[in-house]
Formats: structure tokens, C-alpha cells, sequence
């Protein structure tokens, strides 16, 4: 009788985790979606220290036409619903929540900011309850 309770315990426990628990997957330079030091970087002023003080080292680096450069921010993230792993469960509440963040300066000769591009996104997605978001 022991053996048992322990047992469904076990069970119900493995199943609770799965339920509580999914998984997270992160790539870039995470201070791309830094809302807060990207307002601080202004076009014909903040200077190409400024901006890697701001945001760290750029993922890219271009040397583009008359000596000016481009660097490059970006960064991903991604959260895999549990209920994903759940066999047709998953067709219902299964999927992920992804957001993406990607930024570049462009800087003058001088190395100030000429130009600005910038790229945010997120969004969920894939299970039934999502079909009519």
C-alpha cells in the first residue's frame, strides 16, 4: 500500500513539473532590447564609446563607403509553452513565446551617430488558444 501512494506521488509530481516548467532559449547581446539605453543614443551626438559603453560590444562590425562604420545589436528569445511537450494537449494549449530585438548604428568619419535602424517584435503562438489572437 506504501509502495504505491509513493509511487502516484511520483507520478503526480513528474507530471506537476512538467506542467510548471518549460524551456528557454536565449542568443545575443540582451541589452538590444534595453529600451532604456537605446533612448539615450541620439543621431549627430552620441559618440560610437557612448554607444558601446550603452550596450556592450556589437555583434557585427562594418566598415561601409568613406570611412564609416555600422555596428550591429541583436538578441532573441524564445519560451517553449511545457504543455508543447504534451502529447495532443499540445495541439490545444501547445507553443512559444518568442521576442527579438535588433538594432544598428551607422557613425560618421568622426564616429558619431549618422543613422539609426531599429527592429522589435514578439509574439506567441502556435496552440489552438492562440488562433483567434
Amino acid at each position: 500500500m506504501r509502495v504505491r501512494f509513493v509511487l502516484i506521488a511520483l507520478i503526480v509530481s513528474c507530471l506537476a513539473a512538467v506542467l510548471v516548467t518549460g524551456c528557454v532559449s536565449a542568443h545575443g547581446n540582451k541589452k538590444a532590447g534595453d529600451m532604456q539605453a537605446r533612448a539615450q543614443i541620439q543621431k549627430g551626438k552620441t559618440t560610437k564609446q557612448e554607444v558601446v559603453g550603452l550596450l556592450g560590444i556589437p555583434g557585427g562590425r562594418m566598415d561601409i563607403q568613406n570611412g564609416e562604420q555600422m555596428y550591429s545589436y541583436s538578441y532573441i528569445r524564445t519560451k517553449v509553452r511545457a504543455t508543447t511537450y504534451i502529447p495532443i494537449i499540445n495541439l490545444l494549449f501547445g507553443g512559444a513565446k518568442t521576442e527579438s530585438h535588433s538594432v544598428s548604428y551607422t557613425f560618421d568619419t568622426n564616429g558619431i551617430v549618422k543613422a539609426v535602424s531599429e527592429f522589435d517584435s514578439g509574439g506567441s503562438g502556435m496552440g489552438l488558444q492562440d488562433m483567434n489572437k
